[in-house]
């Protein structure tokens, strides 16, 4: 008796292709992302490298505001091919970041958060020390007041720094030029008990921000409401908690005695913002929770009108207003009085 030795039919072999295919396929799309991520990890690690290089050269060369990546790598020991860019670092010690490394681009006016980086040129983007191509609107509300000589009205990231003209007002003295953001957030992590700030972040619990500025407390630390006039408010940042449900709230308190919120209940980084009721005069902003959510906050910001524009650092009133080479983003000053 003969045996006789069977192979598999065409129907069995493109069934086992086809499960081969969904198995690669995915590990395939398993894998990507991974490697996505850990690609972005090692181009943040190498921004901050140049990032810690050019604030330790600036520390000797007080004149120097620009750094090209291709001056700073004169000073890394393992350079990297196909970087560009540069690093702002402005008298104030404070900086930016425009760099790329041809896959990936940061720009960024803070410390850099791996959310940051992007897989397409920021419009924004400066290549280098020379490079004027973006330009940047100031905006000025002088409550009144006239300036002799008047003040730039537009800048970009290579415009040397810059005082501001100071105005004046028949009856009134000049207080000083303060931003459009109305918040010092570096009061969450000076004010704010059990809080630190950790890699660009500022960390603490929801029951600890409604400790601070809960209503009880008299909330957010912001006097002179105008009436007739709206306030947004808009956080980055994210929060962490099992429950979907645990978040903090921002409230608008009116002086019909009737409020309004919004939740910020983010799980990944983003940007959230909400505005006061139009038609009804803002009295006080105050937080609230559910539960005590961690959360991590980059910025907070509030400003007058329905919405919040590009972020810009809050500034006590100050008849010495910089605008420093190195700044990005659209500005607003507000000129401060007091009555003679």
């Amino acid at each position: 008796m003969k045996n006789k030795k069977k192979g598999f039919t065409l129907v069995e072999l493109l069934a086992v292709i086809v499960i081969l295919a969904v198995i690669i396929l995915i590990a395939v799309t398993a894998v990507i992302p991974r490697m996505n991520k850990a690609k972005k990890s090692s181009f943040m690690n190498e921004v901050l490298i140049y990032l810690k290089t050019a604030k330790q050269i600036s520390l000797a060369d007080g004149n120097q505001t620009c750094y090209n990546i291709s001056e700073l790598d004169e000073y890394i020991s393992k350079k990297k091919d196909g970087y560009s860019g540069v690093l702002f670092v402005n008298q104030k010690g404070e900086y930016n970041i425009h760099l790329s490394n041809g896959e990936f681009y940061i720009v960024t006016d803070g410390y850099p958060y791996i959310d940051d980086i992007k897989d397409t040129k920021p419009a924004q983007f400066v290549s280098s020390c020379t490079d004027t191509s973006k330009s940047y609107t100031i905006t000025y509300d002088l409550g009144g007041g006239t300036v002799s000589s008047a003040n730039p009205t537009s800048y970009t990231a290579n415009t040397p720094t810059f005082t501001l003209n100071n105005p004046t007002k028949a009856g009134y003295r000049f207080v000083g030029w303060s931003s459009k953001n109305l918040f010092d957030e570096k009061t969450l992590l000076s004010e704010i008990a059990s809080s630190e700030y950790t890699d660009g972040f500022y960390v603490f619990t929801s029951a600890n921000l409604k400790s601070l500025y809960g209503t009880a407390n008299g909330g957010f630390p912001i006097t002179g409401f105008k009436t007739g006039t709206r306030y947004a408010v808009s956080i980055y940042g994210y929060n962490v908690e099992n429950n979907s449900n645990s978040n903090f709230r921002i409230y608008y308190k009116y002086s019909n005695d009737t409020t309004s919120n919004f939740v910020f209940n983010l799980r990944s980084y983003g940007k959230k913002t909400s505005a006061s009721t139009s038609g009804k005069d803002l009295v006080n902003i105050y937080a609230n929770y559910n539960s005590s959510t961690k959360n991590y906050i980059r910025h907070i910001q509030v400003e007058q009108g329905a919405s919040v524009t590009d972020f810009q650092e809050y500034m006590e009133p100050t008849t010495n207003a910089k605008v420093y080479r190195g700044s990005v983003g659209n500005k607003k000053f507000i000129a401060n009085w007091q009555a003679i």
